[in-house]
């Protein structure tokens, strides 16, 4: 609880009268008996234990006054509350558990009486200055900068420094505090051979990479490859963040032009990556091709050979169509029924290891979906239109219901009917829909990328479902708007339009 007054009186006072109990005979204790002060609880902490894990600098003071031996205790996790040369678990340090903890004052008091704590790791190679720069703790980083620069080189045993782990975890200001201290310590690179530059963009930290693209200091960590030949902007290609990869990409001084060991560019990776939005992903391609990047033109012969071989609507097909399995035993015929009905290609989740083959296979039959959905929506939206135009009902005549001539001419008869109502709007919704269907599927014909093909397909079958459903809902409200009163006939015409809705609409769910 941190009561420095009783724990003073304890101290001051020796062994109390619990300790006299344990004794066989009751005897006044002797003021320089300090064996209350190493007595230990369940878990074989010490005073001290509590005192440093608490925080309670003051009572720290006074038990260390007290008794210097209190700091060489181990509790049974093998952790001493102080010493250096004691660790606990894995490795840790009473100086690490102060930071993990925040108590600034303890930290100070720990290296200031024993400067080379600093350098202390525990069992990953982590020292306390790695633990201040991934929990954001500036006062401590300046502190122990302060006590011993160089533990900014020190690595942990994934050979990344402390910068590395602010970069990492995006403290700017730890890493501003660290090239303060230390000018080149952004040059230092871990076991792979990345730079703090390299861990932000796989850790996908927007602010330390516009950071670090902000100050002239890190200029030479913008285009610097990996061991694997990776640069940030290969890295970010990959891991498909589009905020990141997009500030590389319009950062003139990123190399697009970088190629890997494996002889890839990042825009060979980007057009790959099925994690990234399609229309990000265009429009970043876009930017590298205006920037002089093209793709390597043996990913673009692959393509096209397979996107010759495996179309069978091709006259130039040189590539026998049962080359597919490997064999030239299949018709294109077969070709085309394996092609239908495989089902399941188009639901599968892409997953970066489908061939150029698989997409080139659902292209097609993506292709062959969309004219079906052309026809339906067309005459929809055909039929719809002329609906509009042609309402039930009709028009009124000039100086009807003696009415002054040409006061409402032209305006439907039923449109005070709420069954006529509801017709007009849900005509009007499936017009609209199924001529937006109409308009997704006029792009996809010019379309050759599959995901953006799987995009538009998709959000255009949706409307083209709405647009029935609105349509089936238009004519049952139709004939009720042109049918008097509820009858038996106009009843049944009714319920009948309502239960085909109704198995339109849970079919679709």
């Amino acid at each position: 609880m941190g009561c420095l007054e009783i724990v003073r009186l304890l101290v001051d006072d020796g062994v109390p009268a619990h300790r006299a109990r344990e004794m066989s005979n009751y005897y006044d204790p002797s003021p320089d008996d300090l064996s209350l002060l190493r007595k230990v609880n369940g878990c074989g902490d010490s005073p001290l234990h509590l005192a440093v894990r608490s925080g309670h600098i003051d009572v720290v003071e006074l038990l260390v006054k007290a008794d210097s031996q209190l700091m060489y205790i181990d509790n049974k996790m093998s952790s001493s509350p102080s010493s250096p040369h004691y660790k606990g678990a894995n490795g840790l340090t009473a100086l690490h558990a102060a930071l993990i903890r925040t108590h600034h004052d303890i930290i100070k008091v720990l290296v200031n009486k024993w400067p080379l704590i600093v350098t202390e790791a525990d069992e990953y190679g982590r020292t306390p200055l790695h633990y201040a720069a991934h929990l954001g703790h500036l006062e401590a980083t300046k502190h122990l900068l302060e006590m011993n620069c160089s533990v900014a080189y020190i690595p942990n045993k994934e050979g990344m420094c402390a910068f590395h782990v602010a970069a990492k975890q995006g403290h700017v200001k730890i890493m501003d505090e660290l090239i303060d201290h230390c000018p080149d310590v952004h040059e230092l690179h871990d076991e792979k051979g990345r730079t703090a530059l390299h861990v932000a963009v796989v850790s996908g930290r927007t602010r330390v990479v516009k950071y670090i693209l902000g100050n002239k200091k890190f200029q030479e960590l913008i285009n610097i490859p990996d061991e694997e030949g990776n640069t940030p902007l290969h890295l970010a290609a990959n891991c498909g963040k589009d905020e990141i990869l997009m500030t590389l990409t319009y950062d003139r001084r990123v190399d697009k032009k970088a190629v890997n060991k494996q002889h890839c560019k990042a825009i060979d990776i980007l057009h790959y990556n099925p994690s990234l939005g399609e229309l990000v992903k265009t429009r970043i391609m876009k930017k590298m091709e205006r920037a002089g990047s093209r793709q390597s033109l043996k990913l673009v012969i692959r393509d096209e050979a397979d996107t010759r071989r495996y179309d069978p609507y091709s006259e130039n097909n040189d590539v026998k169509a049962g080359d597919l399995s490997g064999s030239n035993s299949f018709s294109e015929r077969d070709v085309l029924l394996r092609l239908y009905s495989d089902r399941s290609s188009l639901e599968r989740s892409t997953s970066g290891m489908t061939s150029l083959s698989d997409n080139s296979f659902r292209s097609i039959r993506l292709k062959g979906i969309s004219g079906t959905h052309l026809l339906v929506a067309t005459l929809i939206a055909t039929v719809t239109f002329t609906a509009g135009l042609a309402v039930p009902g009709g028009y009124k005549d000039r100086g009807s219901d003696g009415d002054d001539p040409g006061s409402d001419d032209g305006t439907a008869a039923l449109v005070s009917r709420a069954a006529f109502r509801i017709f007009l709007i849900a005509n009007a919704l499936a017009f609209y829909c199924s001529t937006l269907s109409v308009f997704l599927h006029f792009l996809t014909s010019v379309e050759h990328n599959f995901h953006l093909l799987l995009r538009f397909t998709k959000f255009a079958a949706v409307l083209t479902y709405i647009s029935i459903l609105a349509l089936m809902i238009a004519f049952t409200s139709g004939m009720r708007a042109i049918l008097p009163g509820w009858d038996a006939f106009s009843t049944a015409t009714v319920a009948i339009g309502c239960c085909f809705v109704v198995v339109c609409l849970f079919g679709f769910i």
